[in-house]
């Protein structure tokens, strides 16, 4: 695993992605990866600034991927792949834990896994036309 490109900031920001996709690029652009997998839309929507900056064609050289599917995904250019998670479900399942932890004071680990679905768009793959 290369870990120059584990890269993390404190903030989940447009600015945060756009920054850390230059610093890839500047540092890495001849022998960037073809696809990279962000931790949310909002970073990620930096980092399809960054590549379209650079004249860097997504999909065809590089995929973008993320997590969360926010309404303006489907709006950038191009429009973002993402997963879309299930915000409501995750928010009942939190509180149903807090309240284990609160109220009848557990203190045993627990694993949920929540479903996600994967929203295909033009980021990761060409467009059907």
């Amino acid at each position: 695993m290369d870990s120059d490109f584990i890269l993390t900031r404190r903030r989940f920001s447009i600015d945060t992605g756009f920054h850390l996709m230059k610093q890839i690029i500047e540092t890495r652009k001849k022998d960037m990866p073809t696809a990279f997998f962000v931790a949310a839309d909002p970073i990620a929507i930096g980092v399809l600034q960054a590549l379209n900056q650079y004249n860097i064609s997504v999909p065809e050289r590089v995929s973008v991927v993320s997590i969360n599917n926010i309404s303006v995904t489907k709006y950038v250019s191009p429009p973002l792949t993402t997963f879309a998670v299930d915000i409501p479900e995750l928010s009942r399942l939190a509180v149903e834990l807090l309240i284990e932890r609160v109220l009848r004071n557990r203190h045993a680990t627990k694993t949920i896994y929540l479903g996600t679905e994967l929203v295909e768009r033009a980021s990761a793959f060409p467009l059907n036309e």
